[in-house]
């Protein structure tokens, strides 16, 4: 799977792409507050697409699912989730996807703090590390 390209280089977790809120969702994930941050995410991307466009130089056309991740408890944990081998197809979306991509949002629901680490793509800069606090 993709996980790798959607985590950064070292990042591991229990992943979920939730392609849809809708026939497939468990009643308990529809009862969860995540239904809502999915459709602020989507807001958000809407009153950021007219500064896009001026500030950036580029139009948000759309904007991709809801991918969560969360954090493996212990060594035994991950090695219950092995992500599936990619098939040809999900390679080509994933690769269309990352090529067209110019910006994202990264929401740190918690419990505990998070990291997230900038890795430059040119030698002369350097890495940041930020930490992200639960709901930031």
């Amino acid at each position: 799977s993709f996980e790798p390209g959607y985590l950064g280089k070292g990042g591991k977790g229990k992943v979920a792409l939730l392609e849809s809120l809708k026939d497939e969702t468990p009643p308990e994930l529809l009862a969860s507050a995540l239904p809502a941050q999915d459709q602020n995410y989507t807001l958000f991307s809407q009153l950021l697409r007219p500064l896009a466009e001026e500030h950036f130089g580029f139009s948000l056309y759309s904007r991709t699912n809801l991918l969560l991740r969360l954090s493996f408890a212990d060594i035994a944990d991950e090695a219950r989730y092995v992500p599936p081998a990619a098939q040809a197809k999900e390679a080509d979306a994933f690769l269309a996807m990352m090529g067209r991509k110019r910006m994202a949002v990264l929401h740190f629901l918690g419990p505990s703090a998070g990291e997230l680490r900038l890795i430059p793509r040119v030698s002369e800069c350097a890495e940041v590390t930020l930490t992200a606090e639960p709901n930031t």
